[in-house]
């Protein structure tokens, strides 16, 4: 009996310690969590990633000195810092005009840190409320990069309504874009496409931002591209014309096959009434006879208007057959 009290005394004792010590942690993480909700005046260092557009050279570096920042952050925030548990690696998109050469040094360049401490605190504003700035100068290095002037492509495709049609081609600004990256990649492109643009029933005109189509290993320095498509309403106006001949010599004479031509037109629905005393014609020029191999000739049709949004030869090619006198 006395070793069985002994024994349940015993695991008694125990289950106090064990309890003690859940008690004795569990104190420990309330006050590890209250200590680190509070906020501390801290000096944390950062390594530095800049973003730029600064033309010839690459456009993202890391910098070669850390930024220091002295403020008050979290416990939690300064915790996670120290550790390297949250990256202790701040982002900076950088104006190029604020990235100046260091002299006597190829590839150097500096930055004041004055001029972009709106930019730092934007950044850091969720994390570390800045109080001074330890560092004056950032330093990096921008090596040089290949760059081309490249035209920009829009691709789109675009349904309209009955009797609606684009009053010429969709535009783009700017129509040619700075690409940047190695030589071997910007020799095998000749443009830049965008991303598709549908349009369906278009009954108006359209404009609006596209994006380029990223390419690996190529960085664009335009970043806003707007297109505008003009969309108009038209009329379809129909003439059969007989052709004429132009600059004929005397001893010649000139047969066509055949000797009419039926020309299809469309013009805005504002432009009608302009038309209505227009005097059409169909010339061939004998000039173009002559030095045509097979005496086959594309008739020129004048009276036409400046404001014309398309034009059909039916047919597009005359035979022309020169008789002499």
């Amino acid at each position: 009996m006395i070793k069985l009290r002994r024994f349940r005394i015993s695991y008694e004792r125990g289950r106090q310690a064990l309890l003690f010590l859940f008690c004795l942690f569990l104190a420990f993480i309330l006050w590890a969590i209250h200590n680190l909700s509070a906020t501390y005046s801290t000096n944390l260092n950062y390594t530095v990633q800049v973003i730029t557009q600064k033309r010839g050279y690459a456009g993202e570096t890391t910098a070669d000195n850390k930024l220091s920042l002295t403020g008050s952050a979290s416990g939690f925030y300064i915790l996670q810092n120290r550790l390297g548990i949250k990256s202790s690696v701040v982002t900076l998109p950088v104006e190029g005009r604020l990235i100046r050469p260091l002299p006597g040094v190829h590839d150097k360049f500096y930055i004041v840190v004055r001029e972009i401490t709106d930019v730092i605190s934007d950044i850091m504003r969720e994390h570390l409320e800045i109080e001074s700035y330890s560092s004056d100068t950032i330093y990096l290095t921008l090596p040089l990069q290949s760059h081309r002037e490249m035209p920009v492509a829009v691709d789109y495709h675009a349904r309209f309504k009955d009797q609606y049609m684009p009053a010429g081609k969709i535009k783009i600004s700017p129509s040619t874009v700075t690409v940047y990256g190695e030589l071997s990649i910007l020799n095998k492109i000749d443009s830049i496409r965008t991303e598709p643009l549908i349009f369906e029933k278009l009954s108006s005109s359209r404009s609006g931002v596209v994006d380029l189509i990223p390419i690996p290993g190529l960085r664009y320095e335009e970043k806003d591209f707007y297109y505008t498509l003009e969309v108009v309403r038209y009329v379809e106006n129909t003439l059969l014309l007989p052709v004429e001949t132009l600059n004929v010599p005397p001893d010649k004479f000139v047969r066509f096959f055949p000797n009419k031509i039926r020309v299809v037109y469309r013009v805005p629905l504002r432009n009608t009434h302009s038309q209505e005393n227009a005097i059409f014609a169909a010339t061939i020029d004998y000039n173009d006879i002559a030095s045509s191999i097979s005496n086959t000739v594309e008739p020129k049709v004048s009276g036409l208007p400046e404001d014309l949004l398309s034009v059909e030869l039916d047919p597009k090619f005359i035979q022309c057959k020169v008789i002499g006198k």
